[in-house]
């Protein structure tokens, strides 16, 4: 009988068969040799195309062990067993069959195995996303990657507590087989829940010396659809995982291993499948009840031993989630938004203000609220000016701003690069012409600071980012906007110090407006001035009718070089549409929209502060509100119900002023109901904590995890 090297063992369960060839393909490569590792693959309740397939690609190679096993386990433990009493060589290693080992994994284990004198070697994962937004859990406890190798002896409790904490694979694993039978290790089978842990567990408290190596890549991890943390589970698994975890937890206690982080990671785990609304309430309050007295024993994970963001999430989520039942009572499956606050606070938390109100130390909303105190816009101030005119850096946020806003009482605030992408997708979410007219009611023009960032107002920041993202891409190509880019951003610094700069800018606005006859869409950034917006046309008709007919304007504006360029370019003589305009200013006294723009079918409205009491119609044409912006950004987008809108939640943390009689309170997104009238209080990833809007809202519904408001107030 040949003597193998290295067993290697594989459960194999209807494996997608390019993954499985993957796989294959890494054992192949393997620089150990591929005769020199038996391989015992487990054919765990494969159907027969699978199985066949399997036998045609591997039969052929005498060290492979194709065993067929049936039985009712849903978990690779069976299979992982039945491998184990199979496998012959000194040295056991494991392969998932849509994973892969990197070509020299193997020969380093041995390398290593030999070198320590170790029972176990751990060495480290990386991993493959199906999709880019699930959850990367694979390496998450911090190495020191600047050693080769770390000998742990098990006797002494700090070494143990250190680098044991979080035993949660076995496919990062390699075992001296003789130490797994000699102590009767083997999977438990009744335990269909992080069986792995419960495995490594064991061998944690029988082995003697094991060997970590911070700098050995073995192990590729493929996390799909279906891996444990990417999987809806029922009421019914939720409470079997329960009930494993209090054995591991209650195990790991007897074995007198160091649990804190274990309880935490098993907690993370369940808080994840409790965050679905539909678990019932029963399931929630039996896993609290269960739960509970194990928090209670743990500790906050301390920075620099887990990676972010599962040190956040396991310090926060059990406490936020398993212990607070309550705020899934009304089963509206509205969410605080504490994944966002986290993610907020551990990205700044080294910030000058990260400093000053200790974020590090933050483990939940409500250590937040007790903290960080609730600020107005006026308190950035004197630090946005610091950043911008100074380059002052890592004040109130760790990444440079994208953009600056410049607010209507002049001030300036900082808007992150998610939020500036978030303008220009819902900005171009509410195109729906070919010729658009895009109106606002702030000047554009973009300014640029000491620090290299740009200001603009949002209306600016918004258009800007769509043409940066959207204007050339193939869906966009055949959108015109009459308004150009060098009319809303080109305008002379100097021009504001002309009295005549307002009315020059709004002649050279409607000029270029009224001069394409094809306008079919109106875009409004605000709706007040746009009351006045027909009769300035109708005022400056003479004027633009002269313009458009000779093709220049009838006096020099004092416009810069880039705006003149231009109007040489695209201000061409056009007879017959001044024509049009002659005749329509001698046969009527006042001009509706639709009669200048035949073709106008919609105006949609992003509004800065909507209410019910707002023009509803222009030119017989309804006005469609599509958006609610303020200074800090989107607010809001159109909801079904007419007139309503969805709090906009991305890249935001909300919290709500709640006004009732004369008194107010700070709740939070789960205890909103149907008419309550609130302001909202802002924290976002560009760095403002905790500042209120400068108006209020009232809540309309609450639907499919959707906070509706309609007016402000």
């Amino acid at each position: 009988m040949r003597e193998y090297i290295i067993s290697v063992i594989t459960p194999f369960h209807n494996v997608d068969f390019k993954m499985f060839n993957c796989c294959i393909h890494s054992m192949l490569k393997q620089t150990i040799g591929f005769d020199n590792i038996e391989w015992i693959i487990a054919l765990h309740n494969c159907d027969q195309e699978h199985i066949d397939y399997a036998k045609k690609k591997l039969s052929k190679y005498e060290n492979v062990i194709l065993k067929e096993v049936n039985n009712d386990s849903r978990t690779p433990s069976s299979p992982r067993n039945v491998g184990l009493d199979l496998a012959t060589s000194d040295y056991v290693a494991f392969l998932d069959g849509d994973d892969k080992f990197r070509e020299d994994a193997l020969e380093k284990i041995i390398y290593y195995f030999k070198k320590s004198n170790s029972q176990i070697l751990v060495f480290r994962r990386e991993f493959e996303l199906e999709h880019p937004d699930m959850l990367a859990l694979s390496e998450t406890v911090t190495w020191d990657t600047t050693r080769e190798m770390i000998i742990v002896d098990m006797n002494d409790s700090v070494d143990n507590r250190n680098y044991n904490s979080f035993p949660f694979f076995v496919t990062n694993r390699a075992f001296k087989r003789d130490f797994l039978n000699e102590n009767h290790i083997r999977f438990d089978e009744d335990i269909d829940n992080a069986e792995d842990c419960y495995f490594n567990l064991q061998t944690i408290h029988l082995a003697d010396k094991m060997c970590f190596l911070p700098q050995l890549i073995g192990y590729t991890y493929y996390i799909n659809s279906k891996s444990i943390l990417s999987s809806d589970k029922s009421d019914e698994d939720i409470l079997h995982m329960l009930r494993n975890s209090t054995r591991i937890i209650d195990d790991a206690l007897d074995y007198g291993l160091y649990v804190n982080n274990i309880i935490l990671a098993l907690g993370f785990v369940m808080s994840r499948y409790l965050s679905e609304p539909s678990v019932k309430m029963e399931t929630r309050q039996i896993v609290k009840e269960t739960f509970e007295p194990y928090l209670k024993m743990t500790t906050p994970i301390p920075a620099g031993r887990f990676m972010e963001p599962f040190r956040t999430m396991m310090n926060i989520l059990p406490f936020e989630i398993l212990l607070n039942t309550k705020r899934f009572e009304n089963q509206s499956s509205i969410q605080n938004g504490y994944d966002v606050l986290a993610g907020i606070l551990k990205e700044n938390e080294n910030t000058h203000f990260g400093s000053r109100y200790h974020f590090e130390d933050i483990l939940s909303i409500r250590g937040y609220q007790s903290q960080v105190p609730i600020e107005s816009l006026e308190t950035y101030q004197p630090m946005v000016d610091a950043e911008k005119s100074i380059g002052d850096i890592n004040i109130y946020a760790s990444k440079k701003p994208s953009w600056y806003t410049k607010l209507i009482n002049g001030m300036y605030m900082p808007v992150s690069e998610k939020q500036a992408i978030g303008y220009a997708d819902a900005f171009q979410n509410v195109l729906k012409g070919n010729n658009i007219l895009v109106f606002s009611e702030a000047d554009n023009p973009i300014v640029r600071f000491n620090n290299g960032v740009l200001g603009s107002t949002i209306s600016g920041i918004t258009l800007d980012g769509y043409y940066r993202k959207y204007r050339y891409t193939l869906s966009e190509l055949t959108r015109k906007f009459v308004i150009p880019r060098e009319i809303y951003y080109q305008i002379d610094e100097n021009a504001e110090d002309n009295p005549e700069f307002e009315m020059a800018r709004k002649y050279l606005f409607i000029l270029m407006s009224v001069k394409n006859k094809d306008v079919d869409q109106i875009v409004l950034f605000g709706a007040t001035d746009f009351k006045n917006f027909q009769d300035d046309i109708y005022k400056f008709l003479p004027e633009l009718i002269e313009d458009i007919e000779t093709g220049k304007l009838h006096k020099d504006y004092g416009f810069n070089d880039a705006v003149k360029q231009y109007l040489a370019l695209h201000l061409k003589r056009n007879p017959k549409r001044a024509n049009e305009l002659r005749e329509l200013y001698s046969t009527k006294e006042k001009v509706a929209l639709t009669d200048i723009w035949k073709k106008l079918k919609d105006i949609t409205l992003i509004d800065d502060q909507p209410t019910s009491k707002k023009v509803q119609e222009c030119s017989g044409i309804k006005i469609h509100k599509a958006m609610v912006i303020s200074e800090e950004g989107i607010i809001g987008t159109a909801s079904k119900e007419d007139g309503c809108y969805v709090l906009n939640r991305d890249n935001k943390f909300y919290e709500f002023i709640h006004y009732e009689d004369n008194d107010s309170q700070i709740i939070l997104s789960d205890e909103l109901k149907p008419g309550d009238v609130v302001r909202p209080v802002i924290t976002s990833d560009a760095g403002l904590y905790r500042v209120p809007l400068r108006f209020k809202i009232k809540i309309s519904d609450i639907e499919e995890g959707n906070i509706i408001f309609k007016d402000c107030v």
